[in-house]
């Protein structure tokens, strides 16, 4: 257990230095958390709300708050994120911490969203616990996630090599199984594929680099990798060029909603909920963007 824990704390720290270092330009390469994020915004209007208290869990730089603001222009907004610098880059309501352990009491929100972030916490299921624990009975948790498709092109050009490259992801089933078993109710995902295409493999690698980070490091070789291992892997990258002559990545997001599922505050009721076909609710289904 020891160990675990040791290996999760660094794993953190790792991550919010990393995200501390990317702060800065991350806004002009956040080409793929902000489509995301619209995606996920997008569905809010599918409910009735009326919150009192938001809270944006991994809010980034804040590219929530416009959208945020013109939906609920006076409602108290928090944006936590666990590195203190896109935490202060959100601006007013920044607040640094953990997922897995919020500094806020049971029942403080109305409204909790989550933007493509919760696939880089060590303990996914602690995190969704503390979710439940601060949203009201009947809050709406919204969220979206990389599934397990994510990289897949990168992860399978690494296949020779024993050490992983690629994080592990949840898929759609496991991602809902967390969510219920953290008490939450009346669940709610599905799931869409992006792909986004490159003209360059230098150009691919580095924007993927200027956005994302490795979670999972224990398992990861230690020191640089070599030219050949590393020219191994590009020549993989480009044996998958597509009929366009582009590399293709593959970036899974599964999104979800949930009510807080709390005894207490049993007067509350759900928000209610417009009714909208699933093609519908999956606007334009499986996309391709070309990024060069």
């Amino acid at each position: 257990m020891t160990a675990t824990i040791n290996s999760q704390e660094k794993n953190r720290s790792r991550l919010q230095q990393r995200f501390d270092r990317l702060a800065t330009d991350f806004d002009n390469n956040d080409f793929l958390h902000a489509e995301v994020r619209g995606r996920l915004l997008d569905r809010l209007p599918l409910f009735r709300l009326d919150p009192e208290r938001i809270l944006d869990l991994g809010c980034g730089t804040g590219g929530s708050r416009a959208v945020l603001s013109r939906h609920f222009p006076e409602v108290a907004t928090y944006y936590l994120d666990l590195s203190e610098k896109m935490a202060a880059s959100a601006g007013r309501g920044g607040i640094c911490a953990d997922a897995t352990r919020l500094p806020f009491p049971d029942n403080s929100f109305d409204l909790i969203i989550s933007n493509f972030m919760l696939h880089y916490v060590a303990d996914l299921p602690a995190a969704i616990r503390e979710a439940n624990r601060v949203l009201r009975y009947g809050g709406l948790f919204l969220f979206s996630i990389a599934g397990s498709e994510t990289l897949h092109e990168i992860r399978d050009a690494w296949s020779f090599d024993k050490h992983p490259h690629v994080d592990g992801l949840p898929d759609l089933k496991t991602v809902g199984d967390v969510v219920t078993s953290a008490k939450l109710t009346d669940p709610v995902l599905d799931s869409e594929v992006i792909t986004v295409t490159y003209s360059s493999f230098d150009k691919m690698v580095n924007e993927i680099s200027l956005v994302s980070a490795a979670r999972d490091i224990g398992q990861r070789r230690q020191g640089l990798t070599g030219k050949n291992l590393w020219s191994t892997m590009r020549a993989n990258c480009e044996a998958n060029r597509d009929a366009d002559d582009r590399l293709p990545v593959s970036i899974e997001v599964i999104y979800g909603h949930a009510f807080g599922g709390k005894l207490q505050d049993a007067n509350k009721t759900a928000p209610e909920t417009v009714e909208v076909p699933l093609s519908q609710l999956l606007g334009r289904g499986p996309r391709k963007m070309t990024n060069d």
